[in-house]
C-alpha cells in the first residue's frame, strides 16, 4: 500500500445504481482498486438491487452502506443524494471515523467535506467537470450556473484535496477560486482485466446485427458535449464513399430524440442503430461489435477543460480502433499510435478519417494492438488508486 497511514476509506456517490454510466463505473472502479490495495473500503450510495450495475460492479472486499430514496423524489434527481443521506452519513463518520473520505463531486456534495473537516477526517473531492459549464446548454443553466460555481468552489474549499482529472480542469478550478496547492491532477481508469475483446462474429450475432456492415460506434451518455451529432453528420458524408458503413450508438440521454430526428432528416436512419441503455451484461458485446469506436466530443467545454473519458479507456482496454476529437488529454495516447485524431467539430475531417481507416486493414490491426497495450500500461484502476494514495497525506 502506498500510504501506510490510510487504512480505511469511505467512498461516497449519489448515483443511479440501476444505470451503467460513468458515475457508477467511476465509483465501483475506485472502490475496488482501493480495496485491492489492502484498505478497508465502504461505498455509500443509494439502495440498489442485486442485479443493478452498482452491485454487480463491486468486488467482494467492498462493503456497502446504502441509503433509501423517498418516493416523493424522482430517482433521476441524484443531485439530492447528499441531502437525503445526510443523517446516515453523519452517523457513519462519527461511528467509524474513516481515515479518508472520497467523494465524486456534484452540486450538493460540499457539506460532506465540511462535516468531515469538522471531525478531522481527510477528504478528496473528485472533479470530472465544471458543473456550470455542463449546465450551459440547459434551460436551467442561466439560473443554476452561478450557484453551481459557488457550490463547486465550496467543495474545493472544504475538501482537504481536490482531484482534477485534467490539467485544464485544474486551471478552471483555480479560476473559480480554489487553492492551487490543494489540487492534484489524476486521470481516470478502467477495468483492464475484465474488458477483453470478444469475437466479432459472436458479438454481432448476440446483438442481431449483420456481418457484412462496417460498424462505427459510440458508447456513452448522450449529452450535448459528447458531439454525437457531428458523428451522425460524418456518417452521412462517409457513406458516399463507403456504402456499407453503419453507425451504432449505445447509451441514453437528453440528446437522444434530437439525434434520431437528425438521422431521419439526413435519410440515414436505416443505417444508424440506437441501442439505448447498455447494461453490464451487453457492454462487452457492444464494444466488440464496433469496427471503429469514436469519441466525437465538441471543442466547446472540452478544449479548455481537457478530457479524461472513461469511454476511451474502455475502448482501449478492449483493444478497439479508436477515432477521437483532437483534444487536450489524448495527445500522449495519439503520440503512441493508440488512436487516430481529427479536428473537433469538423464533419468532413471526421468522415475522411473513417473512410481512411476502413480502407486500411493493417492500420486497424496496429491501432487495436497499440490501444490495448496502452491501456494495460496506463489505465488500470489499480494504478490510479496507487497514484491517488501517493498524493494524499493524512492531515491530523
Amino acid at each position: 500500500m502506498s500510504n501506510s497511514t490510510i487504512k480505511s476509506v469511505l467512498v461516497y456517490g449519489s448515483v443511479a445504481p440501476n444505470v451503467c454510466n460513468a458515475c457508477v463505473l467511476h465509483l465501483t472502479g475506485m472502490a475496488n482498486a482501493l480495496a485491492d490495495q489492502g484498505l478497508d473500503v465502504t461505498l455509500m450510495a443509494p439502495e440498489s438491487a442485486s442485479e443493478d450495475p452498482l452491485s454487480q460492479g463491486l468486488a467482494h472486499g467492498v462493503r456497502t452502506e446504502e441509503f433509501g430514496w423517498p418516493k416523493v423524489f424522482s430517482k433521476t434527481i441524484w443531485t439530492l443524494g447528499p441531502v437525503i443521506s445526510a443523517l446516515k452519513f453523519r452517523r457513519f463518520l462519527k461511528k467509524h471515523k474513516p481515515d479518508l473520505l472520497y467523494v465524486r463531486t456534484n452540486l450538493l456534495t460540499w457539506p460532506l467535506h465540511w462535516y468531515a473537516s469538522c471531525l478531522g477526517i481527510t477528504s478528496v473531492a473528485e472533479h470530472n467537470g465544471i458543473i456550470s459549464v455542463e449546465l450551459s446548454n440547459r434551460k436551467v443553466g442561466l439560473i443554476l450556473a452561478p450557484l453551481a460555481t459557488w457550490f463547486q468552489r465550496l467543495s474545493c474549499k472544504f475538501a482537504t484535496y481536490s482531484r482534477a482529472v485534467t490539467e485544464g480542469m485544474k486551471r478552471q478550478l483555480v479560476d473559480l477560486g480554489a487553492e492551487a496547492d490543494k489540487i492534484f491532477v489524476l486521470g481516470n481508469g478502467t477495468d483492464v482485466s475484465q474488458l477483453k475483446r470478444l469475437p466479432r462474429k459472436e458479438s454481432l450475432k448476440s446483438l442481431k446485427l449483420e456481418e457484412d456492415s462496417f460498424y462505427v460506434g459510440f458508447l456513452g451518455s448522450l449529452s450535448w458535449w459528447q458531439g454525437v451529432h457531428t458523428l451522425i453528420d460524418a456518417l452521412h458524408v462517409a457513406r458516399k464513399s463507403v456504402p456499407n458503413l453503419h453507425l451504432l450508438i449505445g447509451g441514453d440521454g437528453a440528446e437522444l430524440s434530437a439525434l434520431k430526428a437528425q438521422a431521419r432528416k439526413l435519410g440515414i436512419l436505416d443505417h444508424v442503430t440506437f441501442l439505448g441503455y447498455v447494461d453490464f451484461s451487453t457492454r462487452l458485446d457492444v464494444l466488440s461489435a464496433m469496427d471503429v469506436t469514436t469519441f466525437p466530443a465538441c471543442a466547446k467545454r472540452n478544449k479548455e477543460q481537457g478530457v479524461s473519458p472513461l469511454k476511451v479507456r474502455d475502448y482501449a482496454a478492449v483493444g478497439s480502433v479508436i477515432l477521437a476529437a483532437d483534444l487536450p488529454g489524448l495527445e500522449h495516447m495519439a503520440s503512441r499510435g493508440a488512436l487516430v485524431v481529427y479536428e473537433p467539430d469538423n464533419v468532413n475531417d471526421l468522415a475522411q478519417k473513417i473512410v481512411d481507416i476502413h480502407a486500411n486493414l493493417p492500420m486497424r490491426v496496429t491501432l487495436s494492438q497499440n490501444s490495448r497495450r496502452y491501456a494495460e500500461k496506463n489505465y488500470s484502476w489499480d494504478l490510479i488508486a496507487r497514484q491517488l494514495l501517493d498524493r494524499v497525506k493524512i492531515v491530523n
